[in-house]
């Protein structure tokens, strides 16, 4: 594998990554792809090669308590508003228990993300070493990044293929190195401990396969897709990306306004916690989202995942944003064995709305149904959240992010109490307080939940959320 480090226009390299709310109300969204300012191409795309990103997988320390797996909600019914087609390696296809694992994860991202135009994704099953500390467990990313094609709303950065694709509406790429959109590349090692069920039960000392893929197709998609590099005290870059355009310093400066290359940026970039991405349906979501920005650079890690505290060179010191079993998890640079995923979370698919995704109305697993029978009105979908376990008044928490369908919602009310209004239909609603999921109706209830609307009809539940 050549050095992750490099600057070779070379199509495929892999880089190595590693993986890691508050009353709730329900709201009626159609299945659209956002409408953006249409500049038309001023030449044919200009294609980049892709910096890949590695998910890296170790042990839980001994003693460690084993997080509440992140599963998201059921699926209600409709069809994927996304396409993937997938073309497995020979070790893919020796390993049927893998490939189902694969496909579980696909169809994830089929429902959370709106695509008129199929995504090709290469998938290879080889060994990528192993070592008893941490190791990698996938790899992922764009084929290419291009620029100049129909319907580009930032003339000025380059986007990856999948959502340049999906914003033109048409292929911009037929054919490249892999004839895919994204590639991916997961450790067959004999002596990985992995987990192939899709139930989110992993064993203590096994790594899930459906969280590691989730993981690998969202850099494949665009999250922490960059070419930064930092070298010799110098960081630079060739082009500036989809990604760049949405982060800035933590004191409020643009990556992209720093002097390529100078040390500047290098110092930005290797500033502990000192990156955000920022942008207003990030925000909505809970945002800023506080970037992995260790000390060292790290490429293909770095500046590339959500912060994790006390990993690969990080401190364990700062506030940890994103802690094991958040509802955030699926993106941080390190998956420890026995936790699962199988969720973006509303913060990452906040920032894939930022940078052009069109979000489905069924997101993060669910699809909006209507209610059968159903003729038109509205009904009114109540929410309140309290601190830890019991039901008091003076345990309400002001401020809870609710979430419908994934996406957070405007909500009327006070005193963490909320109310919508919607159309007859069926939606999936959560809440989250600091990033971190309630529970709905008990201490230890699901932290998502369905939730039915007709003409005239008042739902409410009530939700339990830990203290941040």
């Amino acid at each position: 594998m050549g050095e992750l480090g490099s600057r070779q226009p070379v199509r495929g390299r892999l880089a190595r990554w590693a993986l890691a709310p508050v009353a709730a109300v329900a709201l009626v969204v159609s299945v659209v792809v956002p409408q953006v300012p249409s500049h038309a191409a001023t030449s044919s795309p200009e294609a980049h090669p892709a910096r890949k990103a590695v998910l890296t997988g170790a042990q839980a320390p001994p003693g460690a308590r084993r997080p509440r797996p992140q599963l998201g909600p059921a699926l209600l019914g409709g069809p994927p508003t996304a396409q993937f087609q997938i073309t497995f390696d020979a070790g893919f296809q020796a390993n049927p228990a893998a490939e189902a694992a694969f496909q579980a994860a696909v169809n994830i991202w089929a429902s959370e993300i709106v695509s008129s135009v199929p995504i090709r994704v290469t998938a290879r099953l080889s060994d990528l070493g192993f070592s008893g500390g941490s190791f990698p467990v996938g790899e992922g990313g764009p084929s290419d990044v291009i620029m100049h094609f129909p319907n580009q709303p930032n003339p000025n950065v380059a986007y990856p293929l999948a959502l340049a694709n999906a914003l033109a509406g048409a292929e911009q790429e037929p054919t490249n190195s892999c004839n895919c959109e994204i590639e991916t590349q997961f450790n067959g090692n004999g002596n990985v401990p992995w987990y192939f069920g899709t139930d989110g039960n992993v064993p203590g000392s096994s790594f899930d396969f459906e969280t590691v893929v989730l993981h690998e197709l969202g850099h494949g998609l665009g999250f922490g897709v960059s070419d930064m590099t930092v070298s010799g005290g110098q960081g630079s870059y060739s082009f500036p990306a989809i990604w760049d355009a949405f982060t800035k310093t933590t004191g409020g400066t643009p990556i992209l306004s720093f002097p390529n290359p100078s040390a500047q940026l290098a110092a930005a970039l290797t500033t502990d916690q000192g990156v955000v991405f920022d942008g207003p349906h990030t925000d909505a979501a809970g945002g800023p989202a506080h970037l992995f920005t260790p000390p060292q650079w790290l490429q293909g890690t770095s500046y590339a995942h959500l912060d994790q505290r006390g990993v690969l060179g990080a401190p364990s010191t700062g506030t940890d944003f994103y802690p094991d079993g958040s509802i955030e998890g699926l993106m941080r640079p390190l998956v420890f064995s026995g936790e699962a995923y199988h969720s973006p979370g509303p913060l990452t698919l906040g920032m894939f709305q930022d940078m052009g995704w069109g979000i489905s109305a069924g997101s993060t697993g669910t699809t909006t149904t209507t209610t059968p029978g159903s003729t038109g009105g509205t009904g009114t979908l109540t929410g309140t959240a309290y601190k830890g376990a019991k039901a008091k008044a003076t345990k309400v928490i002001p401020g809870a992010t609710v979430l419908v369908n994934g996406a957070p919602v405007a909500t009327t009310g006070s005193s963490g109490t909320f109310s919508v209004v919607e159309a007859p239909g069926t939606y999936n609603e959560a809440v989250t307080v600091a990033g971190r999921a309630c529970h709905a109706n008990t201490k230890k209830g699901p932290t998502s939940v369905p939730v039915s609307v007709s003409s005239g009809s008042v739902s409410q539940v009530v939700w339990f959320c830990k203290r941040a």
